[in-house]
């Protein structure tokens, strides 16, 4: 038995190693399911050149399609799934919606990974012609629409929050020749930290983008550490607004920028009281939720796509309108608030472990497969 993966992108020819990405860390971690499952796993991707490289366990075939358009990509890389798929035993699994061909395989899944066109139109200009205003907004009803046909071209589709799925539903009737399941994404819950009162550590990690939040977050530390004593603020992660950011906070005291790898997510969140994941706009059921509730953290977040599957405010979070002044009272709230921020934070860990481990993914996808697949568990 195998199964078949799709994606245009999983391995870097050149650094020889996964591509850094929320996707891609996904379809290795599905992998690892299959494999534990007793498929062998191969994944095709497109590449400037042709490959076969084995990688944990995987099996990657590398299509020289990157110089053809997407769609033509897309038919080349389904093409060549098909040359060695047995119908009665193998799963053919696209490693997102938009990489998928209109198919009727009865074991073919494909995965959506959040709603991304609720970007406010300004950060269209930054992918295409299409600048603010109508012309955004016409972009904006495209990208929708073409959403709508991907989810539809495969007959079973997990989806990773209820976000999309409850849009999705206002746009299209229900089919009942389409099955669908929510599997929400995951972090490790390695352990409570240990941490002293003071100083209270707040960490940001995410992609230094404007839309996961990275200029909010540097304005409101800056007037945070201006206004309040025995604070230090952590920036971890790379990306364009990193320039934007260190301006905003030079000579700023109790800040301090970072890296991590993908894999210590959680441990590194063990050392820090409050997370804060100020999303504009673009998110599934985020992976840094995910890692900071199962860090010990408490969550600041703001009421974005599939954060809110994620979060009961007041619970296990505490939810914010994505503007600058409610980013600025709610993390004063988590800093003066002690009770409050350590009643979120045990229960967000709690939630964790019950809701949001990889435990509980790998057994939801298992459950998938099977079904798929006819097989018993």
């Amino acid at each position: 038995m195998k199964c078949i993966i799709i994606y245009y992108r999983f391995y870097n020819e050149i650094d020889n190693g996964i591509v850094i990405g929320g996707i891609e860390t996904y379809i290795h971690s599905l992998s690892k399911v299959l494999l534990n499952m007793s498929y062998s796993v191969n994944l095709i991707q497109a590449s400037s050149k042709a490959f076969r490289k084995e990688y944990n366990g995987i099996n990657i075939i590398g299509v020289p399609v990157k110089h053809m358009s997407i769609q033509r990509q897309k038919r080349e890389l389904y093409s060549e799934s098909l040359k060695n798929y047995n119908e009665k035993n193998d799963i053919i699994i696209f490693g997102a919606d938009h990489c998928t061909i209109k198919n009727n395989i009865r074991n073919c899944v494909s995965i959506q990974h959040g709603i991304s066109w609720d970007l406010p139109t300004r950060f269209l200009s930054q992918r295409s012609i299409f600048q603010s205003g109508i012309l955004g907004q016409v972009k904006k009803w495209h990208i929708k629409r073409e959403a709508i046909h991907n989810f539809d071209n495969c007959k079973n589709r997990v989806c990773v929050d209820y976000n999309f799925i409850n849009w999705y539903r206002t746009m299209r009737d229900n089919n009942d020749n389409y099955r669908t399941w929510i599997i929400p994404n995951y972090a490790d819950t390695v352990g409570e930290s240990k941490l002293s009162e003071t100083p209270i550590r707040i960490i940001f990690a995410r992609r230094f983008t404007e839309y996961r939040g990275s200029i909010l977050m540097a304005e409101v530390a800056k007037r945070i550490q201006e206004e309040i004593s025995g604070i230090e603020f952590t920036f971890c992660g790379e990306g364009p607004e990193e320039i934007n950011m260190r301006k905003i906070l030079v000579n700023v005291r109790g800040i301090k920028f970072s890296s991590f790898k993908a894999e210590d997510a959680v441990k590194i969140h063990l050392q820090y009281h409050i997370a804060v994941i100020p999303s504009i706009a673009s998110e599934g059921t985020s992976f840094a939720v995910a890692e900071a509730m199962a860090g010990g953290c408490a969550i600041l977040a703001t009421n974005v796509g599939g954060i809110t599957n994620m979060i009961i405010s007041g619970f296990n979070g505490h939810l914010i309108d994505p503007n600058l002044l409610d980013l600025y009272v709610g993390l004063k709230l988590l800093i003066m608030n002690k009770e409050y921020r350590d009643k979120i934070a045990q229960n967000g860990l709690n939630v964790s472990r019950n809701a949001f481990s990889y435990k509980e993914w790998s057994k939801r996808w298992e459950m998938v497969i099977a079904s798929v697949s006819g097989r018993n568990l």
